[in-house]
């Protein structure tokens, strides 16, 4: 099993549900949290490279690939599931990077295709509205992209992180001519954006001294204002090439305004979450110490803003833990 082959989430019932992808088969998964049982297992079709996300608004949704250039969303809908699939422009285009939900019914997606330019869209269920421009031309290595995230604000302007071996960027996009630029010269390696209820967007990175930074954003007039920058964890992120992406989860409480960061210890494969609220950190005691044997840890919240992890070893075992 790979990082990149499950994803999982908490939807409005406080039931984990979860897409794990088995030598191209999907399976669907959910785990009632309060009766402490599994309650479905059912194949799901063809499916790779599967995300999960949960929106207030909408539900919780997940997107996973069907065929090289068609992907397909899958929803909650009253109780139900329903699904839709989308092409993509470009018949390559077969990775998925990061995928939102929100705000309402409305969905976000950007991946990279195979002649390095970056296909973005916007689209509401149903109807779907295509925007494709290159984000890579502008950064200092076009085509080698570590990391690449996504998050929206309340006005549904969505905000990019790009990670290259020598620099960080963040992207706003209120639309085709609305795109504003970032660079963070002394950043590499992770980009991943988190946009917070009181409308600030945090960028975690890494350094030259392999520390996770966060920078903080304000979006006014239309632009990246820098309002903040601090240190999150000082003992470097364990990063395989093999899973460049998964090397750091970051998931926003909207409950109580915590930001979450999980990730692995080089120095001892153990999982780190560490919590944010503002530019205050501070650690979270939730994983056994037995798991030193970490290979990649995932991280989701309950209803009540609890964080949920998914810790995968190197044994390929898969461990869930709670608060």
């Amino acid at each position: 099993m790979s990082p990149a082959d499950f994803d999982f989430g908490v939807n409005s019932n406080d039931t984990l549900h979860m897409f794990l992808n088995t030598s191209g088969s999907l399976y669907f998964y959910a785990y009632d949290m309060s009766a402490d049982r599994w309650n479905t297992n059912y194949f799901a079709g063809i499916g790779l490279n599967p995300k999960m996300d949960y929106d207030g608004g909408s539900g919780l949704s997940g997107m996973y690939i069907v065929t090289p250039n068609v992907f397909q969303i899958t929803y909650e809908n009253q109780g139900g599931w329903q699904y839709f699939q989308e092409t993509a422009g470009n018949s390559n285009s077969t990775q998925i990077y990061d995928y939102c939900a929100g705000p309402g019914t409305a969905c976000a997606l950007v991946y990279q295709n195979s002649i390095a330019t970056s296909e973005f869209f916007v689209f509401t269920l149903g109807s779907t509205n295509n925007y494709q421009f290159d984000f890579f031309s502008q950064m200092n290595s076009p085509g080698t992209i570590f990391d690449l995230s996504i998050d929206h604000n309340s006005y549904g302007t969505l905000f990019i992180g790009i990670a290259q071996p020598d620099s960080v960027a963040i992207f706003s996009f209120a639309g085709p001519s609305t795109v504003k630029q970032y660079t963070i010269p002394y950043g590499k390696g992770i980009a991943k954006v988190v946009v917070t209820k009181d409308e600030r967007i945090y960028l975690f990175f890494q350094n030259d001294e392999n520390e996770l930074i966060a920078k903080v954003f304000e979006y006014r007039d239309n632009d990246l204002k820098d309002y903040a920058e601090f240190t999150v964890y000082t003992g470097g992120i364990k990063i395989e090439p093999s899973f460049l992406p998964n090397a750091l989860d970051i998931e926003y409480d909207a409950v109580n305004g915590n930001i979450y960061a999980a990730f692995i210890d080089p120095g001892n494969n153990y999982p780190i979450i560490m919590k944010i609220r503002n530019t205050q950190v501070s650690p979270v005691f939730m994983i056994p110490s037995h798991e030193t044997n970490s290979r990649c840890i995932k991280i989701t919240v309950d209803q009540d803003g609890d964080p949920v992890a998914g810790v995968l070893n190197y044994s390929n075992t898969l461990n869930f833990y709670s608060r």
